[in-house]
């Protein structure tokens, strides 16, 4: 692209030692934020502040024409969902936590698991299902007893049902987006976008939430937006017009960090201790044994817990930071 519109493009290579600024970066946000895509917002604002001062961004570009891979498969598992006999969904509902398991096929049988879950739910469970690190059984399993009796009677999912419920009428990809546009823009990409930026002095404009452009695109059927498991149809059917077609069709690119990868390596140190260090133990939030499992887990391969690890990391750091 570079190339093609004379563009002057630079290059920075993000490395594992980039997590020594995690407690900086907790500080700014006030919170336990745990958005690993911090880390490159981070690095990109300082390079990109080094030469402008105002940038442009692609946030609501994916809620308002369908382009997150979990839209595709919502669709995909729907459909699937409602051609099932009523009687059959409990069973798949037990599924997702029975302990069937096979070393060899450990991923695949993770992932049927899952999709028998998310089969038997119903759509403020299942968008759940999609968003959270910790599904609620995990979190059974994690808690420790004092702790799960201190947020009993308040469940997180109560936030998402109540988005959920204010666009009543909606269906399929529009559904998803309605609630992502309520909850994950405004308080988790913006607040990302908006705090690593204005860390620099760039200001970080978003010409996707023109709120004209977002009312035409709400008014868009699901097949303009999610087509043959392909998502963002008619963005990508318009853009091709103007940019090379390997580059419209290519997969996904989030913005992520190898993390599954660091924390196998050179972050396994730092992850261990400060996790399973006296200091975190005794804060008393989750078992010992369930921390220390889901980082064997990770470590050894058998599961890809990059993200649950994450979220405990910034939760711990938080509490360093703010709390200690």
């Amino acid at each position: 692209m570079a190339e093609r519109y004379g563009t002057d493009h630079h290059e920075f290579v993000l490395r594992p030692n980039a997590i020594e600024i995690l407690p900086e970066l907790i500080r700014h946000f006030g919170e336990p934020f745990a958005d690993s895509s911090a880390l490159p917002t981070f690095y990109v604002a300082q390079q990109t502040s080094q030469s402008v001062k105002v940038v442009l961004t692609g946030d609501g570009g994916d809620e308002s024409f369908g382009g997150y891979d979990r839209y595709a498969r919502w669709l995909r598992l729907a459909l699937l969902s409602d051609a099932l006999p009523d009687g059959l969904r409990p069973n798949l509902a037990a599924l997702r936590y029975s302990r069937l398991t096979d070393s060899r096929a450990a991923g695949l049988i993770r992932r049927l698991k899952r999709s028998a879950r998310f089969v038997a739910l119903d759509g403020p469970s299942r968008y759940l299902e999609l968003v959270s690190y910790f599904p609620s059984g995990e979190k059974t399993e994690l808690y420790s007893d004092d702790f799960a009796a201190t947020v009993q009677g308040h469940p997180e999912a109560d936030i998402l049902r109540t988005a959920w419920s204010a666009w009543p009428g909606m269906t399929g990809v529009d559904h998803l987006a309605c609630t992502d546009v309520e909850n994950y823009l405004p308080d988790d990409l913006l607040v990302k976008v908006d705090i690593m930026s204005m860390y620099h002095g760039l200001e970080a404009r978003a010409p996707f939430l023109d709120h004209r452009l977002m009312e035409y695109a709400a008014t868009l059927p699901d097949n303009l937006k999610v087509r043959g498991g392909r998502t963002k149809y008619l963005l990508k059917k318009a853009a091709l017009s103007r940019l090379p077609t390997e580059l419209v069709l290519r997969p996904k690119m989030g913005f992520a960090i190898p993390l599954a990868e660091w924390l196998r390596g050179e972050l396994r140190p730092y992850a261990t201790e400060l996790l399973l260090d006296d200091a975190s133990v005794r804060r008393g939030y989750f078992k010992p044994e369930t921390v220390a499992g889901l980082l064997e887990d990770h470590f050894r391969g058998a599961a890809d817990n990059a993200y649950r690890i994450w979220a405990l990391l910034c939760l711990e750091v938080w509490h360093r930071e703010f709390v200690d």
